[in-house]
């Protein structure tokens, strides 16, 4: 386990709810990908804050805000199958065969919210600030 899990489990075991993870990565992929995986199991932090993006998992409906054609990827998280739907992306996702290494990366914002509709699978959210 990383230090990062170590504290995680502690976190839980002590009853905090939402828990956000704060940096992290320090530029070293073996870390990024070992944080990454943290989305993947039962009960995933809330989010994760990097210099640059935050990051967090969707599951069922929600709505994803921004500025009107700013940048957002998605990744799967977790073990398939996956089936999405949005609306107000440049690229709407419906159409996409989801496996576990497909990326939506760098698609865009129509206006200021979309819809994004998980109906099976999880997936992370990258949006840089």
């Amino acid at each position: 386990e990383t230090d990062t899990e170590l504290g995680l489990s502690w976190l839980r075991k002590h009853g905090c709810g939402d828990i956000f993870i704060i940096g992290g990565g320090e530029g070293r992929l073996d870390h990024t990908l070992a944080l990454k995986k943290l989305f993947a199991g039962d009960n995933p932090p809330a989010a994760w804050f990097t210099a640059r993006e935050k990051i967090w998992s969707l599951e069922g409906c929600n709505s994803v805000s921004g500025l009107r054609g700013s940048t957002i990827s998605f990744v799967t998280a977790g073990g398939g199958p996956w089936e999405v739907s949005s609306r107000g992306l440049q690229w709407e996702l419906d159409k996409v065969e989801w496996s576990v290494d497909t990326i939506s990366l760098s698609n865009r914002l129509k206006s200021s919210i979309a819809e994004i509709t998980v109906h099976r699978g999880r997936l992370l959210v990258i949006q840089p600030f």
